[in-house]
């Protein structure tokens, strides 16, 4: 990847209400793991893994966004993609960082 592919992030707080899920997000989480992540939010009263937005729409971390407005937190910081990307980028975002998923060791 050259470096003129590198994304340009930047932290900011948002409203997590405000922000969109992703139409088509290619990740699924069943409802007994979605259940436990609002849980594990609600204890830790705070949102303590970083959602990737561009244009209000969370790219990555859609389940934790939600799970944590279910949570009752209602602000976070997220890192925000700085510049533009063509449909195919945010697509392939998507798709790259939903596809890791690691294991308990």
């Amino acid at each position: 990847m050259g470096d003129a592919e590198k994304l340009e992030v930047r932290p900011v707080e948002v409203e997590l209400g405000s922000l969109k899920e992703l139409p088509d997000n290619p990740h699924f989480m069943p409802s007994v793991m979605y259940r436990q992540l609002v849980e594990n939010l609600r204890a830790d009263g705070v949102l303590t893994s970083t959602p990737l937005v561009y244009r209000g729409i969370v790219l990555s971390g859609n389940h934790r966004v939600r799970a944590a407005v279910e949570a009752g937190i209602e602000r976070a910081v997220v890192l925000e993609i700085v510049g533009e990307l063509t449909e195919q980028r945010v697509r392939a975002i998507s798709l790259s960082h939903n596809a890791i998923n690691g294991a308990d060791d």
